[in-house]
């Protein structure tokens, strides 16, 4: 059995995040689910999403609808109290430098055209597929491994714009504000279904159904709150894959490549 809590799993947040999911863990067992003592975290993700053990773990969007998580099922949808997140609905930010704001040089994806883009991975909902049909030939593509070091490399002037998750923002400003000091928002994407918990497919309806509650009981824990509040998460709703359906219309590699 192995879970996970990847996507927002920031240094600075490490230890949060492990309290958290200890408190998780602990619900689980008094639930008769033997759940791990620890996270995993020194497996790739594909391989943890589809891992037929898998107990919990979070992922985005895209790989969601995509089939990348294999045959998983929706847990819960997390609610972040991240400017820009509405319930279980998030958005990207598009950064750029405060200077390239105040001048109107950039106030929308489209405003893009010509410049350096920071891009976490093109498989990423909130970094490159929810804007990536609205910018225009001319932009040049980087890939930096994460929305932290997308952040980077605009505040080091190596890319001039960058489409940063809400969460990973709100998380950048509150610990390490030396990335976001010289970075101001210029637009938004639309809202979609945030980043949801996932279990392994072939678990049983009623084991999904413990693992729902026990998160509630997580949630509404007192000894849970500090490590709440560092995570920014706030609650989870209930979604539906049906509710994720949309994002396939953001369409495939191959449709988005002649936008690069």
């Amino acid at each position: 059995m192995i879970a996970a809590l990847p996507m927002y799993d920031w240094p600075e947040v490490r230890d949060a995040t492990d309290a958290f999911w200890a408190v998780w863990r602990d619900k689980l067992r008094l639930r008769g689910i033997d759940a791990p003592e620890r996270l995993t975290r020194d497996a790739p993700l594909e391989e943890i999403w589809t891992h037929p053990e898998l107990l919990v773990a979070q992922t985005c969007g895209w790989p969601f609808v995509r089939g990348l998580c294999g045959d998983a099922r929706l847990i819960a949808t997390p609610c972040y109290a991240a400017e820009g997140c509405e319930g279980p609905m998030y958005r990207s930010w598009l950064v750029a430098r405060s200077e390239e704001v105040t001048a109107g040089r950039i106030t929308a994806c489209r405003h893009a055209e010509g410049r350096r883009m920071a891009v976490n991975c093109l498989q990423s909902l909130s970094g490159w597929r929810g804007i990536a049909a609205e910018l225009k030939a001319g932009v040049s593509v980087m890939e930096t491994g994460s929305h932290r070091e997308s952040i980077r490399a605009v505040a080091e002037e190596r890319a001039d714009v960058a489409a940063i998750d809400v969460v990973s923002w709100g998380l950048a400003c509150a610990w390490a504000p030396d990335l976001t000091r010289r970075l101001r928002v210029a637009a938004g994407t639309p809202p979609v279904p945030g980043l949801p918990f996932i279990t392994a497919g072939a678990r049983p309806e009623r084991e999904i159904l413990e693992i729902r509650a026990a998160l509630h009981e997580a949630l509404a824990a007192p000894e849970a709150g500090p490590a709440r509040a560092a995570m920014m998460l706030k609650d989870v709703s209930l979604l539906s894959d049906e509710d994720y359906a949309p994002l396939n219309k953001l369409g495939s590699s191959a449709e988005l490549s002649g936008r690069r």
